[in-house]
């Protein structure tokens, strides 16, 4: 039986999600109910991504453990080049990606460091929370960076990223105020007025 056999899909949000591969930022699973999914997230407008159900809920007991190598094995196939897969459960659009970020949270938690992938419109996905001492014992951040540098210039844009799955507001969209403030208005162009005493 092939890991793909796993997932079954909804074949018509699979079909719009294949048919614009440049909107998608990242495919990744979301809790749906008590049961779990494949999901898409699309960037609609500034600040505004919707996320786009491409499998059918499943008991979280039998979800693939690995979904977008399932998924990119399968028929996901014709994006697997555009995206950068971490873990097996996250997969990063790379023309999106603009570096890396991690958080360091209280020390009483067992995993205090957060590890998050950055986009050129100044939002972020959470990828992973590690132990400190083993976050530092690999090397930090740097083995990300390095792996980014394989694909494209490690150059990220912003001083500090919006993280997208903090808006969820139980809908299909995330809406980040943040970056929609950040939207940049086209200049207005004022009509020059002849002198006519010239």
């Amino acid at each position: 039986m092939s890991m793909t056999a796993y997932m079954e899909y909804i074949d018509e949000n699979l079909e719009r999600v294949l048919q614009d591969p440049n909107s998608i930022m990242y495919i990744r699973p979301f809790d749906v109910g008590n049961k779990k999914a494949l999901f898409a997230v699309i960037k609609e407008d500034e600040g505004i991504y919707r996320k786009i159900q491409i499998t059918k809920e499943q008991s979280k007991m039998s979800f693939p453990f690995e979904p977008t190598y399932c998924f990119f094995n399968g028929l996901g196939y014709m994006l697997s080049k555009k995206f950068v897969s971490f873990h097996n459960i996250v997969a990063i659009n790379v023309e999106k990606l603009d570096g890396f970020r991690s958080k360091n949270f209280s020390e009483k938690r067992i995993y205090d460091v957060a590890i998050f992938a950055t986009f050129d419109d100044g939002s972020a996905t959470f990828l992973k929370r590690e132990k400190s001492k083993k976050f530092k014992k690999k090397g930090g951040i740097q083995p990300y960076i390095d792996l980014l540098k394989q694909y494209k210039e490690y150059n990220p844009k912003f001083d500090s990223y919006s993280w997208i799955e903090y808006y969820d507001n139980e809908s299909d969209k995330f809406i980040v105020p943040e970056l929609q403030k950040n939207k940049k208005e086209q200049p207005k162009v004022k009509k020059l007025v002849k002198d006519p005493n010239k």
